[in-house]
Protein backbone atom coordinates (compact mmCIF):
# COMPACT_ATOMS: atom_id res chain seq x y z
CA UNK A 1 0.00 0.00 0.00
CA UNK A 2 1.26 4.03 -1.14
CA UNK A 3 1.92 6.15 1.44
CA UNK A 4 -0.57 8.58 -0.27
CA UNK A 5 -3.08 6.01 0.20
CA UNK A 6 -2.26 4.85 3.40
CA UNK A 7 -3.09 8.64 4.41
CA UNK A 8 -6.02 8.80 2.26
CA UNK A 9 -7.47 6.01 3.85
CA UNK A 10 -7.51 7.37 7.22
CA UNK A 11 -8.45 10.53 6.86
CA UNK A 12 -11.50 9.06 5.00
CA UNK A 13 -12.35 6.97 7.53
CA UNK A 14 -12.01 9.72 9.99
CA UNK A 15 -14.07 11.99 7.52
CA UNK A 16 -16.88 9.46 7.77
CA UNK A 17 -16.38 9.48 11.48
CA UNK A 18 -17.64 12.46 11.94
CA UNK A 19 -20.44 12.20 9.11
CA UNK A 20 -22.45 9.88 11.23
CA UNK A 21 -21.78 11.94 14.77
CA UNK A 22 -23.05 15.36 12.09
CA UNK A 23 -25.93 13.64 11.00
CA UNK A 24 -27.05 11.53 14.38
CA UNK A 25 -30.78 11.74 14.62
CA UNK A 26 -32.73 10.36 17.85
CA UNK A 27 -36.13 11.69 18.44
CA UNK A 28 -35.94 14.26 20.89
CA UNK A 29 -32.67 14.88 21.05
CA UNK A 30 -30.72 18.13 19.44
CA UNK A 31 -27.22 17.11 18.05
CA UNK A 32 -25.59 19.35 18.89
CA UNK A 33 -23.18 18.63 16.14
CA UNK A 34 -24.99 19.34 13.86
CA UNK A 35 -23.91 22.73 14.14
CA UNK A 36 -20.65 22.55 15.84
CA UNK A 37 -19.38 20.00 13.10
CA UNK A 38 -19.32 22.74 10.46
CA UNK A 39 -22.36 24.19 10.36
CA UNK A 40 -25.38 23.00 9.30
CA UNK A 41 -25.89 22.25 5.38
CA UNK A 42 -21.88 21.71 5.16
CA UNK A 43 -19.74 18.33 5.97
CA UNK A 44 -17.87 18.25 8.86
CA UNK A 45 -14.30 19.58 8.83
CA UNK A 46 -10.99 17.62 9.61
CA UNK A 47 -9.25 19.28 12.64
CA UNK A 48 -5.88 20.91 11.90
CA UNK A 49 -4.36 18.16 13.69
CA UNK A 50 -5.69 15.61 11.12
CA UNK A 51 -4.83 17.91 8.27
CA UNK A 52 -1.24 17.38 9.98
CA UNK A 53 -1.65 13.77 7.82
CA UNK A 54 -0.57 15.33 4.67
CA UNK A 55 2.82 16.22 6.26
CA UNK A 56 3.86 12.55 7.06
CA UNK A 57 4.45 12.32 3.84
CA UNK A 58 7.22 15.02 3.86
CA UNK A 59 8.66 13.38 7.16
CA UNK A 60 9.88 10.34 6.21
CA UNK A 61 8.76 8.13 8.85
CA UNK A 62 5.40 6.46 8.51
CA UNK A 63 6.33 6.28 4.68
CA UNK A 64 8.39 3.14 5.79
CA UNK A 65 6.65 0.12 4.80
CA UNK A 66 7.47 -2.00 7.82
CA UNK A 67 6.59 0.78 10.02
CA UNK A 68 3.11 1.24 8.07
CA UNK A 69 2.53 -2.82 8.46
CA UNK A 70 3.83 -2.29 12.07
CA UNK A 71 1.36 0.22 12.79
CA UNK A 72 -1.34 -1.70 11.40
CA UNK A 73 -0.96 -5.06 13.04
CA UNK A 74 -0.76 -3.06 16.61
CA UNK A 75 -4.49 -1.04 15.42
CA UNK A 76 -5.90 -4.60 13.85
CA UNK A 77 -4.78 -6.39 17.10
CA UNK A 78 -6.20 -3.92 19.94
CA UNK A 79 -9.20 -3.06 17.55
CA UNK A 80 -8.63 0.89 17.52
CA UNK A 81 -10.69 3.02 16.16
CA UNK A 82 -10.00 5.02 13.00
CA UNK A 83 -9.63 8.61 15.27
CA UNK A 84 -6.94 6.81 17.40
CA UNK A 85 -5.00 5.72 14.02
CA UNK A 86 -4.79 9.11 13.22
CA UNK A 87 -3.86 10.33 16.73
CA UNK A 88 -1.21 7.79 17.17
CA UNK A 89 -0.23 8.14 13.35
CA UNK A 90 0.37 11.51 14.11
CA UNK A 91 1.68 11.40 17.57
CA UNK A 92 4.68 9.53 16.42
CA UNK A 93 5.64 11.34 13.43
CA UNK A 94 5.84 14.19 15.29
CA UNK A 95 9.65 15.57 16.20
CA UNK A 96 9.23 14.78 20.01
CA UNK A 97 8.63 10.80 19.07
CA UNK A 98 10.06 10.29 15.80
CA UNK A 99 13.02 9.53 17.17
CA UNK A 100 11.57 7.52 19.81
CA UNK A 101 9.28 5.46 17.12
CA UNK A 102 10.82 1.96 17.02
CA UNK A 103 11.13 1.15 20.79
CA UNK A 104 7.71 3.03 21.08
CA UNK A 105 6.35 0.30 18.52
CA UNK A 106 8.19 -2.33 20.85
CA UNK A 107 6.29 -1.72 23.66
CA UNK A 108 3.15 -1.48 21.90
CA UNK A 109 3.97 -4.89 20.40
CA UNK A 110 4.11 -6.28 23.94
CA UNK A 111 1.21 -5.06 25.16
CA UNK A 112 -0.72 -6.83 22.06
CA UNK A 113 0.59 -10.01 23.18
CA UNK A 114 -0.15 -9.15 27.07
CA UNK A 115 -3.71 -8.41 26.11
CA UNK A 116 -3.94 -11.46 23.77
CA UNK A 117 -2.59 -14.03 26.20
CA UNK A 118 -4.90 -12.34 28.36
CA UNK A 119 -7.88 -12.17 26.30
CA UNK A 120 -7.38 -15.95 25.74
CA UNK A 121 -7.38 -16.73 29.77
CA UNK A 122 -10.92 -14.63 29.84
CA UNK A 123 -12.06 -16.45 26.90
CA UNK A 124 -11.14 -19.74 28.66
CA UNK A 125 -12.94 -18.61 31.39
CA UNK A 126 -16.38 -18.11 30.28
CA UNK A 127 -16.46 -21.59 28.61
CA UNK A 128 -15.77 -22.82 31.87
CA UNK A 129 -18.32 -20.84 33.94
CA UNK A 130 -20.97 -21.75 31.04
CA UNK A 131 -20.88 -25.08 31.57
CA UNK A 132 -20.47 -25.15 35.57
CA UNK A 133 -23.30 -22.59 35.84
CA UNK A 134 -25.19 -25.51 34.68
CA UNK A 135 -27.70 -26.14 37.18
CA UNK A 136 -28.28 -29.69 35.38
CA UNK A 137 -24.84 -30.89 36.66
CA UNK A 138 -26.28 -31.68 40.08
CA UNK A 139 -28.63 -33.99 38.59
CA UNK A 140 -26.57 -35.95 36.85
CA UNK A 141 -25.50 -39.29 37.84
CA UNK A 142 -22.40 -41.05 37.84
CA UNK A 143 -19.00 -38.43 38.49
CA UNK A 144 -20.67 -35.56 37.09
CA UNK A 145 -23.22 -34.72 39.68
CA UNK A 146 -21.15 -35.94 42.57
CA UNK A 147 -19.37 -34.07 45.27
CA UNK A 148 -15.90 -34.89 43.34
CA UNK A 149 -17.09 -33.23 40.32
CA UNK A 150 -17.85 -30.06 42.25
CA UNK A 151 -14.07 -29.51 43.99
CA UNK A 152 -13.06 -30.73 40.59
CA UNK A 153 -14.72 -27.15 39.92
CA UNK A 154 -13.51 -25.08 42.16
CA UNK A 155 -10.00 -26.15 41.46
CA UNK A 156 -10.44 -25.22 37.90
CA UNK A 157 -12.12 -21.95 39.03
CA UNK A 158 -9.21 -21.57 40.78
CA UNK A 159 -6.53 -22.04 38.73
CA UNK A 160 -8.36 -19.82 35.92
CA UNK A 161 -8.86 -16.93 37.79
CA UNK A 162 -5.06 -17.06 39.30
CA UNK A 163 -3.82 -17.41 35.36
CA UNK A 164 -6.17 -14.03 34.80
CA UNK A 165 -4.65 -12.18 37.63
CA UNK A 166 -1.09 -12.98 36.37
CA UNK A 167 -1.94 -12.38 32.86
CA UNK A 168 -3.42 -9.29 33.83
CA UNK A 169 -0.52 -7.88 36.26
CA UNK A 170 2.13 -8.63 33.20
CA UNK A 171 -0.74 -6.49 31.31
CA UNK A 172 -0.76 -3.57 33.66
CA UNK A 173 3.17 -3.68 33.48
CA UNK A 174 3.22 -2.89 30.42
CA UNK A 175 0.60 -0.13 29.97
CA UNK A 176 2.19 1.86 33.02
CA UNK A 177 5.58 1.21 30.77
CA UNK A 178 3.53 2.70 27.87
CA UNK A 179 1.95 5.55 29.31
CA UNK A 180 5.03 6.41 31.82
CA UNK A 181 7.20 6.99 28.72
CA UNK A 182 4.98 8.08 25.91
CA UNK A 183 2.22 9.54 27.93
CA UNK A 184 -0.32 6.80 26.47
CA UNK A 185 -3.57 4.69 26.99
CA UNK A 186 -3.44 1.57 25.86
CA UNK A 187 -7.14 1.10 24.87
CA UNK A 188 -8.64 -2.00 23.70
CA UNK A 189 -12.03 -1.87 20.89
CA UNK A 190 -12.07 1.40 22.15
CA UNK A 191 -11.75 1.40 26.05
CA UNK A 192 -9.36 1.53 28.36
CA UNK A 193 -7.84 -1.54 29.00
CA UNK A 194 -6.52 -1.33 32.83
CA UNK A 195 -10.19 -0.01 33.36
CA UNK A 196 -11.30 -3.33 31.32
CA UNK A 197 -9.19 -5.34 33.36
CA UNK A 198 -11.57 -3.65 36.64
CA UNK A 199 -14.88 -4.24 35.10
CA UNK A 200 -14.73 -7.49 32.29
CA UNK A 201 -14.32 -10.70 34.85
CA UNK A 202 -17.59 -9.60 36.23
CA UNK A 203 -19.86 -8.12 33.26
CA UNK A 204 -18.65 -11.83 31.59
CA UNK A 205 -19.98 -13.89 34.76
CA UNK A 206 -23.22 -11.27 34.66
CA UNK A 207 -23.83 -12.07 31.34
CA UNK A 208 -23.53 -15.43 31.35
CA UNK A 209 -26.22 -15.51 34.71
CA UNK A 210 -28.30 -13.33 32.71
CA UNK A 211 -28.42 -15.98 29.71
CA UNK A 212 -28.83 -18.43 31.93
CA UNK A 213 -31.88 -16.74 33.32
CA UNK A 214 -33.56 -16.17 30.05
CA UNK A 215 -33.42 -19.55 28.97
CA UNK A 216 -34.93 -20.98 32.19
CA UNK A 217 -37.56 -18.57 31.63
CA UNK A 218 -38.22 -19.67 28.12
CA UNK A 219 -41.22 -21.77 28.49
CA UNK A 220 -42.95 -19.39 30.38
CA UNK A 221 -42.00 -16.81 27.85
CA UNK A 222 -43.80 -18.92 25.37
CA UNK A 223 -47.09 -19.88 26.77
CA UNK A 224 -47.29 -15.99 28.70
CA UNK A 225 -46.17 -14.15 25.36
CA UNK A 226 -44.02 -11.78 26.99
CA UNK A 227 -40.74 -10.10 26.56
CA UNK A 228 -37.97 -10.02 28.73
CA UNK A 229 -35.58 -6.58 28.88
CA UNK A 230 -32.39 -6.68 27.57
CA UNK A 231 -29.40 -7.40 28.97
Amino acid sequence: MSHHHYVHRAREAKRKQQYRLKSNFESGQWNVNAVMMGGLGRDPELSSSEEDLESLTHKGICTDKSVQERLCSIWNRLHFLPAQQIDMAVKYSSEDFSGHLNTALDAWEQACAAIEKREEVLVELQSFEEAASDPARFFARGHLGSSVARLEEAKQRDKLHQALDQRGQEVSQIIRKIFSQYGDQVSYNGRFYQEKMSYDRTEMLYWLQQERRKEVLKPAIRTLHIELPPI
